[in-house]
């Protein structure tokens, strides 16, 4: 946050507190069915998606409102989240409710611009995070939410700053979206690659021009090496982990290559198991859970758990990067293929069996090796996307430091020094919010 002798001519400092009404959320009894299914959304932090994206799932009846403390809240309110979903802000643009955990800012749009404000908090809350990261606080306090300082320009400028913002973003966010489609695009080639390699069309010329005859044989997974099962120390006795044998359980798999594993297990345990320890070379698999059809090329000598089916290639007959390959091509058709209904589990059975069209070795090492140059370039042009996403996130923080330092665009002591006229300072538009909202409490 800049420092207060840093504001542009004309504008001023006040707070949350001085510029809004703090209302707090709350939840309707879930156990009374009267308060609930009505026409009033309701949210939580959950229900927040974006600075002005809210999608309530649940709503409310007026008796649930009258019989818990959470607060309808007009439009052009802003939400900000300051226990669970800590950060999180948004501004309605419809009457709504919420949970307790949020405080809600109610003020007059005609004296100070909602969009503004929306904007400036979406970076200062973001201190609240950094700051109670990793503690175990029920939340921020709302006074220290009231005492949050905004650097305020006069009204027309709050609108151009708004105007700016949402004009650059816009910029951005187009920018974001075709570097969004560049990663499809990557995927798709990705897929083609592996498509052409596996069927011989990525060596097509390369057989013509060595005279090599077309000699891709088909077979199985269970014929081109030795395969093996996993297994799980049991977990009731501490003396089989905490070794030095590599165990590889199946979310340690993420189609690369394993040169780590998370845990470890002691030959005690490894002999009082089904887990084998596998040579460097071996191919894993996950056969269910979350990462199933996930592949890693063991480059330690480790032992599984049995989520893992197990290749030790003979490299007479296949080459263990080729073998990767065509695994990571043929997994959609290998989950369709598990048992378990909603949620599919390979089996070893249906791995093994599972065919193979293998091509000579000499042909399979030229398809690897036209397959890594292939996918180091997508890698390459991935990298530059990540990259450039990052800039706009950069350019994005650069915008709103700019917008709440004066330099985004002119200023209305600027442009009415120019046209010569006098203009509303900040300071003026300070007193006339802290006198209506005395009006508003008197009325109270």
């Amino acid at each position: 946050m800049q420092q207060k002798s840093e504001l542009p001519e004309g504008w001023a400092w006040t707070t949350v507190g001085e510029s809004y009404t703090l209302v707090g959320g709350g939840t309707p009894s879930t156990k009374n069915q009267e308060y609930w299914n009505g026409s009033i959304p309701w949210i939580s932090s959950a229900d927040i998606y974006g600075l002005k994206d809210i999608q309530p799932r649940k709503f409310v009846t007026k008796l649930g409102v009258d019989n818990s403390s959470t607060n309808i809240v007009p439009e052009n309110s802003i939400i900000v989240v300051t226990r669970v979903g800590l950060g999180k802000i948004c501004l309605t643009s419809y009457p709504l409710c919420f949970s307790q955990d949020s405080q809600a800012l109610i003020g007059n749009p005609s004296l100070i611009f909602p969009d503004y404000v929306l904007y400036y908090l979406s970076v200062a809350v973001k201190d609240f995070k950094y700051n109670n990261r990793g503690t175990t606080i029920s939340g921020v306090p709302k006074k220290q939410l009231a005492e949050i300082q905004i650097p305020l320009p006069p009204l027309p400028e709050q609108h151009r700053i708004v105007s700016a913002i949402e004009a650059l973003f816009a910029r951005l966010d187009a920018a974001n979206e075709k570097l969004d489609r560049v990663l499809e695009i990557l995927k798709k080639f990705r897929q083609s690659v592996l498509a052409v390699a596996c069927d011989g069309r990525l060596t097509e010329e390369w057989r013509k021009e060595n005279k090599i005859l077309n000699e891709w044989k088909n077979t199985t997974l269970s014929q081109i090496g030795k395969w093996s099962t996993g297994g799980t120390p049991s977990r009731k006795n501490k003396e089989y982990f905490g070794g030095d044998v590599h165990w590889v359980k199946s979310g340690d798999l993420n189609d690369s290559i394993v040169t780590n594993t998370e845990e470890k297990i002691t030959k005690k345990g490894l002999e009082n198991s089904s887990a084998k320890l596998l040579p460097a070379g071996t191919i894993s698999i996950a056969l269910y859970g979350a990462t199933i059809g996930k592949l890693g090329i063991l480059n330690i000598d480790a032992a599984t758990n049995q989520a893992c089916a197990n290749c030790i290639p003979d490299k007479t007959i296949v080459d263990t990067r080729f073998l990767f390959y065509y695994l990571l091509q043929q997994r959609k058709d290998l989950i369709d293929a598990g048992q378990g209904g909603a949620q599919p589990n390979l089996t070893n059975q249906i791995v093994r069996e599972w065919p193979i069209f293998l091509p000579p070795i000499i042909e399979q090492e030229e398809i690897v090796r036209r397959v890594d140059a292939l996918f180091t370039f997508a890698d390459s042009v991935e990298a530059k996307v990540s990259a450039s996403r990052e800039k706009t996130e950069k350019l994005r923080q650069s915008i709103l430091t700019k917008a709440f330092s004066g330099q985004l665009v002119e200023t209305e002591a600027e442009i009415a020094r120019r046209e010569g006229r006098d203009y509303e300072t900040a300071e003026v538009l300070i007193e006339r919010i802290k006198k209506e909202r005395g009006k508003e409490g008197k009325k109270r």
